[in-house]
């Protein structure tokens, strides 16, 4: 977890190094949202965000990469 403007730096870091790798944003403040979609990651939420619910947001977004990584 990496917060404030850091955290959204490191955001745009990984999306540079990567467009395919799924990225998960929770935030405190909705105003990120905007953000967020320019980046763009997969997944914004606004905290708070039940353990359960992240885990199921979690796998659902790796269930989605698997399927969408080439075979080989």
């Amino acid at each position: 977890m990496v917060n404030g403007a850091a955290g959204m730096n490191c955001c745009h870091e990984i999306r540079k190094r990567s467009g395919r790798l799924p990225v998960l944003w929770v935030s405190d403040q909705e105003g990120f949202l905007a953000e967020s979609r320019r980046i763009p990651v997969q997944e914004f939420w606004t905290q708070p965000v039940s353990c359960r619910l992240l885990k199921r947001i979690i796998q659902c977004m790796l269930a989605e990469y698997r399927k969408s990584r080439p075979s080989g």
